[in-house]
Order: structure tokens, then sequence, then C-alpha cells
């Protein structure tokens, strides 16, 4: 599945699976129960240390929460 966001340059195929990759670790978390403070911790660090996480992978996962999460509530995963 390509990801598209408005006004930006098309993400990187490794960008794109690597933002696939965090989708899928989110959803299954919120099949689960529900995402945890620690799993937001859990996924900056892993994105923090990704060869391929840009500003770009990190605004398109932060769309991904906001659609994925109940209300729209997008989550933060940037460390600065």
């Amino acid at each position: 599945m390509e990801i598209r966001r408005a006004d930006a340059p098309p993400l990187t195929p490794e960008e794109q699976q690597l933002v696939t990759t965090i989708r899928r670790h989110i959803e299954a978390r919120l099949l689960e129960g529900g995402l945890t403070a620690d799993d937001i911790h859990q996924l900056q660090q892993q994105l923090r240390q990704h060869p391929h996480t840009s500003e770009a992978v990190i605004d398109a996962i932060t769309e991904e929460s906001r659609r994925l999460l109940p209300g729209g509530t997008p989550f933060n995963l940037r460390w600065d």
C-alpha cells in the first residue's frame, strides 16, 4: 500500500515499509486492548534507531495514528 501525504514528496519504498510495519504494530496493539505509554516509548526507540526514519516517516505515522486511534487523537513520536 502506497502512503501519500498532501503537499509532500512520496515516501521512498524503504520509508513506506517502515510506516507499514509501525502501522501494523499499532493495529495489533489496539486489537489487544490499546496502546500504553510504554508501547509509545518503544515505538520512539525503534524509530530513533531505524536508518530510514525521517521527518516524512514521523509525519506519515502521525497521520496513521490519527486515523487508527479512537477520537482521531494522534500520539507524539518526536523525541526532540
